[in-house]
């Protein structure tokens, strides 16, 4: 006999202690958000061939307040019990991104950025509107509940707040996008003037990291880098077409036309 058989799976707790009724919408539209977010969570660390062989399911729901414990299931069936990344590490990573989204700060690794702030406005949203009501995330082990995300009423409308407010701020980038006179400055450059060159560079307007730079003609990068004296401490008015990789993350600036040279403000 396997003597995996006897031991328990650990459980994610989704605990909604409500003085009103939450609408079924709502809780229904929270739970879809949580498995999205585990998926959005595992593909970090998944490759590509792995990614949707494991999703959350819904292993029981209880009495008292609103309780849904669930589990990972790999291919649709089989319960995980040993895997690399199971339901505490998820609930600390919702602990972290409510914690940022909470009082700001650097904001953990994500998938999608734009989806996981959608995912937890839903999770948290049937606490909102509730006067005293408290939101408990954590995971079941050995029958205890390990809670690691604890919200009030006040604080799940912080979290929806910020998030409605930061997914104001992310500009949907398409591929081949052309953006005209924005502002680059330099991450990395190189000597060549061809090829892969390894040059990156920052467009604070397009994406907060920096990107891997090519030229659509030799001598504009001639002119930002081998004939600038001090090229790290100026910036560059250009015109740049952008492409993407993953739902419209910047992956790629190709520099059209370099307009003007200024010298970068003093850090």
């Amino acid at each position: 006999m396997n003597q995996n058989m006897d031991v328990q799976p650990d459980f994610l707790r989704y605990e909604i202690k409500n003085r009103r009724p939450v609408p079924a919408d709502v809780y229904s539209a929270g739970l879809e958000a949580m498995a999205d977010e585990f998926e959005q969570f595992l593909s970090m660390h998944q490759s590509k061939t792995e990614r949707g062989t494991c999703r959350l399911a819904i292993g029981s729901v209880k009495n008292g307040s609103i309780i849904s414990d669930l589990m990972p299931i790999v291919a649709g069936t089989i319960p995980l019990l040993d895997g690399i990344k199971g339901v505490s590490d998820f609930a600390g990573y919702l602990k972290a991104l409510i914690d940022w989204m909470l009082s700001g700060g650097e904001r953990p690794a994500v998938a999608d950025e734009e989806k996981t702030l959608k995912n937890v406005s839903n999770i948290v949203k049937p606490t909102v509107h509730d006067e005293g009501a408290q939101m408990n995330i954590g995971h079941i082990s050995g029958g205890t509940f390990n809670i690691s995300v604890s919200l009030n009423e006040p604080q799940a409308r912080g979290v929806m707040g910020f998030a409605k407010a930061r997914l104001g701020e992310i500009k949907k980038i398409l591929p081949g996008t052309e953006y005209e006179s924005v502002l680059f400055y330099w991450d990395r450059a190189s000597k060549k003037l061809s090829g892969n060159s390894g040059d990156k560079g920052r467009i604070d307007d397009i994406a907060e990291h920096a990107v891997s730079v090519r030229f659509a003609d030799e001598s504009i990068k001639q002119k930002m880098a081998l004939d600038t004296e001090y090229l790290f401490k100026k910036a560059y008015v250009v015109d740049v077409i952008v492409q993407t990789i993953n739902g419209g993350r910047a992956a790629l600036y190709t520099i059209s036309r370099l307009i003007d040279i200024i010298d970068a403000p003093e850090e």
